[in-house]
């Protein structure tokens, strides 16, 4: 917006009748300090804007996209064939980006905005970040925003995506980036999540072996084992527990590491259980039998969003020579979890 007075206006053939469509709905992000706006309309009885065809609403500055629903039927004009509608905005600088505008009865802004996202995190790569989140009941897709200061997040880096998972590259590597992502339906867009970070370098995601599940009822050779039945979509690979006693998940039996330089099994999940600890064994080369001497425990949080685990098998003397197999058990025979990623690294 540039100069005074700025405002938008419709076609000026709406035909739309006032007694059954009372609501104004905007759906709109406002990069500018402006707190109001105002609707303006003009009727087939009455076709010319003034301030007695208006009403003045509130806006939150600077604010992701949210769902403005405007009651019309309060003014006193608003009657017979709508026209035309004007919308104005209280600022002379910056920029307002609509996604929609209805005009519609009680309720016709389309159903419920969806929930801001949680759980987001970044790792970073060579001149890139992976971002991750939690899905959202109700969204149909993702905005992610990035930004170099915490807080100010002026890029769109992605719209309309439709998985929980995204890999933002071109990046400069060390530069840090803060992320933001909001869940959009047909009703609107959410508030902005919590912020992820990542700072990109040419050393960053140095993996001798890496499970992501990115693709639909792709398992990447894990299988399911005593009563445990599993899919793969989002982006992740959801893993239920049936009742078997044991449940545990195990990995193709090939991996082929080196112990010495990848003592880290790094595994990112959301746990949907009570259980607080988990079991990593593994065998190798050499030994290809499980025993409970080639195991970690490892703490995690019952009933949690996605959460990065770092197991590290240095503790365990026979973390040596080639790594050939994991296996994943569960203190729990009900309940899920939802697995993002299992990797291998240093």
């Amino acid at each position: 917006m540039v100069g005074s007075d700025p405002y938008i206006v419709s076609p000026n053939n709406i035909a739309a009748s006032a007694s059954n469509n009372g609501h104004v709905y905007l759906n709109m992000q406002n990069n500018s300090g402006a707190t109001w706006g105002e609707i303006f309309f003009t009727t087939n009885g009455s076709p010319g804007f003034d301030q007695t065809k208006s009403r003045t609403f509130t806006i939150a500055p600077n604010s992701g996209y949210t769902v403005y629903d405007i009651d019309m039927s309060g003014v006193s004009g608003w009657s017979g064939t709508i026209k035309q509608l004007r919308v104005d905005v209280a600022a002379s600088s910056s920029s307002v980006d609509f996604d929609y505008i209805k005009l519609g009865g009680v309720g016709g802004g389309g159903g419920t905005v969806p929930s801001a996202p949680t759980g987001l995190s970044a790792s970073a790569g060579n001149t890139q970040a992976g971002l991750s989140w939690n899905a959202v009941s109700g969204a149909t897709s993702y905005t992610i925003k990035r930004g170099t200061t915490s807080g100010t997040y002026g890029t769109t880096v992605a719209t309309g995506v439709t998985g929980t998972t995204y890999t933002d590259t071109g990046l400069t590597n060390g530069t840090t980036y803060y992320y933001v992502v909001t869940a959009v339906n047909g009703s609107g867009s959410s508030t902005d999540s919590s912020p992820a970070s990542a700072t990109p370098s040419s050393g960053s995601s140095s993996y001798a072996a890496e499970w992501n599940f990115d693709t639909a009822s792709n398992f990447e050779g894990w299988s399911m084992q005593n009563d445990v039945s599993g899919t793969v979509s989002g982006g992740s690979m959801h893993v239920s527990m049936t009742g078997g006693g044991d449940p545990y998940i195990v990995s193709p039996n090939n991996i082929g590491v080196a112990a010495g330089s990848n003592k880290h099994v790094y595994i990112r999940m959301q746990n949907n259980t009570g259980a607080t600890i988990m079991q990593l064994f593994y065998t190798t080369n050499a030994d290809s039998v499980i025993t409970e001497g080639k195991s970690v425990l490892f703490n995690v949080t019952a009933n949690s969003g996605y959460t990065l685990y770092d197991v590290d098998m240095s503790v365990v003397s026979g973390w040596t020579g080639t790594i050939k197999q994991l296996r994943l058990d569960y203190f729990t025979t009900s309940g899920s979890t939802d697995i993002d990623s299992i990797k291998i690294g240093s």
